[in-house]
């Protein structure tokens, strides 16, 4: 020790600190102690009134439990006026809630209802978490009171329930059910005035003893530590209630505890430093005696520790005279600094240095000797095509003449050349560091140290926001621990991790980012830095979603469109090809006549037409269908595979039913503008499955449409099934279609004439019928190729051919006067007719050949009736104009209104062959046909029959005053030469 005496001043000093502290400790304990109870009493009894407000206020919900209990109970188990007694208890009692009916266990009646409609219909006995309660206050037959309550809106709530038993026929006691009241735990707390209780510096925890569960939490605040805390307990109906209270923070403030500790330290410090003094004075000769000789010590270990600290500094130190020679200098370990600044003791500074050099220390010499110090001046060394930079600082020491000292320079030189280099790979990092990209830089524990520019125009968020917090400040929440766990092995492994990844921004909005994140260690492969680039990529993701917008999705409807739809059939038929007993089907809809309504309304009207019925078909299906529009009006629906191992017919009636919902909607009338449409629709509908492997998806959408075909040629508005037998349908049709095609451009057709006779057989007129001379089939009848050629709409190019041959053969017979007053009759059909150029076509066709007007009669048939009657009669009105005669074919047998028959211009009337071949006197079909004769007769209209094949038909037509007769009875159609020499027979 460097004073002898100083042990036994410690020693004394020591025993007193001991000693005082150990008094002084036991008044601290006692005191804070005392404090503590003081705290806690004050606390019980603020926490009694509280319990007590706690008490009333469920005393209040039991008394109006038990009010609406006795209503019941007076009006014998009839819950009628509930909610008008309920408002009224209400508003007797303000702490209640609301009150609740549970009539044998199953809840009825909630006053108010609003924001409970779920739980009407719950049965208590029935639910898991409600039963046992509920048996425990059903056999006890007592009121009770329970919290935590779970409530439909996933709140907690306090509830009272009483037990309700009425009087039966036979006087005896009945359970009738529960009349329960409740009342949130927020509204508790709050009306109780225990959130006051928290501003008092105290935290609280209430609770419900349950044997089984123990204490259930029915509310606490965040701050509350139950073995800090008292507890006073609320007894209450059928359970007992527990309000635990705990400080915010200890029971003795802060405060007092540092007062009273200071105080405490100071007397025991006082006492210490009072014995210390006793001690030090009786010591005091020793202490000095022992002071030289440690003062002497204390000089030689400061000059030891200088020597070694200048051999420490890794700077070069100078030492110059005011005359500018050096005087001494050391330069430590640092030795090659030598040949880069050769400064010797004894020569001139500006004779060791370069000009360059010498620049900077003279302003330091000068900087030094006007202010006293100089720092901060840098200087360049170039030596053997190398260069070093250095640090210059220098301190100036005036002369002493007392102390016999003169002026003289001290200098300090720091090799600075790392640092310089540093400095400008910073200069050049912190260039690279504002690019458009955004940066950010981590520390080993993942804690922001470093964002650009671009990260906080990107984010929102400013460095001094993040700095020193997790990345997970941006996190969008969109990705699952997996996904960082993954991210994470990747940067762990092989030291990078780069993908997309949605963050958000400080103001919430969620957005894309293309993420690059790498992981900076050091040479011992120790984890220094995390570095993360990205950008945003929100634009690129719009303009991707714009592209597969207008690749996949219709423009018009939003739905996914024929590209899509194919791909999704075929993910779904690889899926199904390797599962057995699953089946699908798709339906393919194509919306009748829309093509007319498109026209008669326009557009615009059409395209929302078809906006509304494909947000209706959405909402018919489920969401795991998938509704497509693949052109103009034709949409197709995929529905979700079913399992059909156990009834196979799942996927089909699936199928049928969502049809026929379809059709139903479909009734339903259109407001795509100022008129309200109403339109139909024709279904095609198959089924496929891992048992059809062969079929691509253009193969399925190809059946349903044949399907959707069948329907339309059914009658429209119907639903079909794909069978077999449609595909060859198909077949024939695209084969007659192409055979009808090469048939006119080959002028394949020939037409043959069937007469007609009037009462006394002669021969009065002919129907023009069109045969087809194929050359392959021979003679193919019109019954086969004119349903084709209606679909493909072929028949307007052969009804036109038609019209001009006929006209042509007619005016040819005017040569023979056998023929010149006989009328040719050309069957016309609806498509043909329908065309605006119909007239035109006719017009031409007579000023080609020449013919007379009056001898041609145009059937036409009454279907073509039904649509626009007034564009029908503006067309016959123009033909009578022509001169032709019209007959009206068929009648009777489709649209048969007596109205339009005195509004068109017609000349003849046909019965159809269907009252002829099954007549039979005093028949319906025979009285139709007499009604038919009288109706044109009538109204001044020649009346045919056709399909006449028996003597007896003729005769009994005859006597009921038919005029013409025409059937294979009399004659059959024949070719021209035929008909020529019957005439001239």
């Amino acid at each position: 020790m460097p004073v002898r005496s100083a042990p036994y001043v410690k020693l004394v000093t020591v025993l007193s600190i001991i000693l005082f502290s150990i008094v002084g400790g036991i008044f601290f304990q006692i005191s804070l102690s005392h404090y503590k109870h003081d705290a806690q009493d004050l606390a019980q009894y603020d926490a009694f009134f509280y319990s007590k407000k706690l008490s009333e206020i469920v005393a209040e919900n039991l008394a109006a439990t038990v009010q609406i209990a006795d209503f019941i109970r007076f009006n014998r188990g009839a819950s009628d006026g509930f909610e008008p007694y309920a408002d009224l208890v209400l508003r007797r009692y303000p702490y209640v809630d609301r009150l609740v009916l549970i009539p044998n266990g199953v809840i009825t009646n909630i006053h108010p209802l609003e924001g409970h409609e779920s739980a009407i219909g719950i049965n208590v006995f029935g639910n898991e978490v409600l039963r046992s309660k509920a048996l425990i206050d059903h056999n006890l037959n007592t009121p009770s009171v329970s919290a935590p309550v779970p409530v439909i809106d996933n709140s907690i709530a306090m509830g009272t329930r009483v037990s309700v038993m009425i009087k039966d026929q036979a006087k005896e006691d009945v359970f009738w059910g529960f009349v329960a009241s409740a009342m949130g735990v927020t509204h508790l707390i709050e009306s109780s005035g225990l959130v006051e209780f928290t501003k008092q510096g105290f935290e609280f925890q209430l609770s419900e003893y349950r044997k089984q569960e123990g204490y259930v939490v029915i509310s606490q605040t965040d701050g509350f530590i139950k073995e800090n805390s008292i507890q006073l307990e609320l007894a209450l109906p059928g359970t007992r209630w527990f309000l635990f209270v705990s400080p915010k923070g200890t029971w003795v403030s802060k405060q007092t505890t540092y007062s009273l500790g200071f105080a405490v330290a100071f007397v025991v410090m006082l006492l210490s430093g009072i014995s210390y003094l006793i001690a030090r004075k009786f010591f005091e000769r020793s202490v000095q005696a022992s002071l030289v000789e440690q003062k002497t010590k204390e000089a030689e270990i400061t000059l030891e520790r200088l020597s070694n600290t200048l051999d420490a500094i890794p700077d070069y130190l100078v030492e110059v005279n005011d005359e500018g020679v050096v005087a001494e200098n050391h330069y430590s370990s640092e030795r090659e600094l030598m040949k880069w600044l050769p400064l010797h003791p004894g020569e001139w500074v500006v004779d060791c240095l370069s000009e360059e050099s010498m620049l900077a220390w003279g302003q330091a010499m000068k900087t030094a000797f006007l202010d006293g110090v100089s720092t901060g001046l840098s200087f360049r060394v170039e030596l053997d095509e190398d260069e070093k930079w250095f640090e210059l600082s220098a301190v100036y020491t005036a002369p002493d003449d007392l102390k016999g000292r003169a002026a003289f320079y001290l200098f300090l030189v720091r090799d600075v050349t790392e640092r310089i280099k540093n400095e400008a790979e910073l200069r050049i990092s912190a260039i690279a560091f504002e690019t458009q990209d955004a940066i950010l830089i981590t520390d080993q524990h993942n804690r922001i140290i470093r964002v650009n520019n671009a990260f906080e125009a990107i984010t929102g968020y400013s460095e001094s926001e993040v700095y020193g917090k997790n990345p997970a400040i941006i996190s969008s929440g969109r990705h699952d621990r997996n996904f960082y766990r993954k991210l994470y092995q990747s940067l762990n492994n092989i030291g990078h991790w780069e993908g997309e990844i949605w963050n958000r921004k400080k103001d919430g909005t969620v957005f894309p980012e293309w993420l690059y994140i790498t992981a900076i260690k050091d040479e011992e492969e120790r984890l220094l830095h995390y570095v993360a680039t990205f950008r945003d990529i929100t634009q690129d993701k719009n303009n991707q979603q714009r592209i597969e917008q207008l690749n996949y999705y219709d423009a018009l409807t939003r739905l996914p469109n024929k590209t899509l739809f194919l791909e999704e059939l075929e993910h779904r038929l690889d899926v199904m090809s390797e599962i057995r007993y699953r089946r699908s089907a798709i339906l393919y809809l194509d919306l009748d006549n829309f093509k007319d309504l498109n026209d008669y309304y326009g557009h615009k009207q059409g395209d929302l037409l078809l906006k509304q019925v494909a947000s209706r078909l959405v909402d018919i299906v489920r969401p795991q269908d998938t509704v497509a529009r693949l052109s103009a009006d034709n949409f197709v629906i995929l529905l979700e595979d079913a399992d059909v191992s156990v009834n196979p017919e799942r996927a089909s009636y699936r199928a049928k039913h969502v049809a026929t919902k379809i059709l139903d909607e479909l009734k339903h009338p259109f407001v795509p503008g100022a008129h309200e449409l109403v339109i139909t629709a024709s279904i095609g509908m198959t089924e496929f499955g891992a048992d059809t492997p062969e079929h691509t998806s253009e193969d399925i959408v190809k059946q349903a449409e044949m399907a959707m075909y069948e329907a339309k040629q059914a009658g429209r508005a119907q639903s079909c099934f794909y069978q077999p037998k449609m595909h060859e349908r198909v077949v024939q049709r695209v084969y007659f279609e192409t055979s009808l095609r090469e048939a006119l451009s080959k002028e394949q057709f020939s037409l043959h004439y069937q007469p007609q006779f009037d009462v006394n057989k002669k021969l009065v007129g002919v129907e023009a019928l069109i045969r087809w001379n194929h050359p392959e089939n021979g003679l193919v009848p019109p019954g086969e190729f004119i349903p084709f050629a209606e679909e493909s709409k072929l028949i307007i190019k052969i009804g036109e051919w038609v019209l001009m041959k006929a006209c042509q053969v007619k005016a040819d017979w005017l040569k023979h006067d056998a023929f010149r007053d006989i009328n040719m009759s050309i069957n016309v059909s609806a498509l043909q007719f329908s065309q605006d150029n119909f007239v035109e076509q006719v017009r031409h066709a007579l000023d080609q050949s020449g013919v007379n007007p009056n001898t041609i009669e145009l059937e036409l048939t009454e279907s073509m009736l039904v649509n626009d009657q007034d564009d029908v009669i503006r067309k016959m009105q123009s033909l009578k104009a022509l001169g032709v005669l019209i007959s009206l074919d068929d009648f009777g047998t489709g649209y048969s209104s007596l109205s339009y028959l005195t509004r068109l211009p017609i000349d003849q009337l046909k019965i159809d062959q269907s009252f002829v071949s099954s007549f039979s006197e005093g028949s319906r079909e025979s009285t139709i046909a007499a009604s038919i004769i009288n109706i044109g007769h009538n109204l001044n209209m020649e009346v045919i029959a056709e399909g006449v094949e028996q003597q007896s038909q003729f005769e009994w037509l005859k006597s009921q005053g038919c005029d013409l007769f025409q059937g294979y009875g009399l004659a059959r159609p024949m070719p021209e030469e035929d008909l020529l020499s019957l005439l001239s027979q």
